[in-house]
């Protein structure tokens, strides 16, 4: 069930980055699925606020962060509050991604390569 608490993770804290769309939603999705409570991380606040509503109808616990986790002062920033949020943190999931082709270059979140 979503309510966090049954299941595999045992209401457990998770954090997962790329939470907005594709594999992190998907991620926080099978998760929650499995007793998870998610703190759901990403740049785009509105795909972010879309997957919160979504999962969070089930009664699951679910909170959010807006972060650009490319850099990390910002990915450490997310898992703090997802510690001090779920006061027990039993998984991260990194999954930050996309990438822009701007200008002629390749940028991942704000790092150029």
């Amino acid at each position: 069930g979503g309510d966090g608490r049954a299941g595999r993770w045992g209401g457990a804290g998770a954090r997962i980055t790329g939470a907005a769309s594709g594999i992190g939603a998907a991620t926080a999705r099978r998760l929650v699925a499995e007793g998870a409570r998610a703190m759901l991380v990403d740049c785009d606040a509105e795909g972010l606020a879309a997957i919160a509503a979504e999962i969070g109808a089930s009664g699951a616990d679910v909170a959010t962060r807006t972060a650009d986790v490319g850099g990390y002062p910002q990915a450490e920033a997310a898992t703090h509050a997802a510690a001090e949020t779920f006061r027990r943190l039993g998984l991260v999931f990194n999954h930050p991604g996309h990438v822009n082709f701007c200008h002629g270059k390749v940028t991942c979140s704000c790092i150029e390569f």
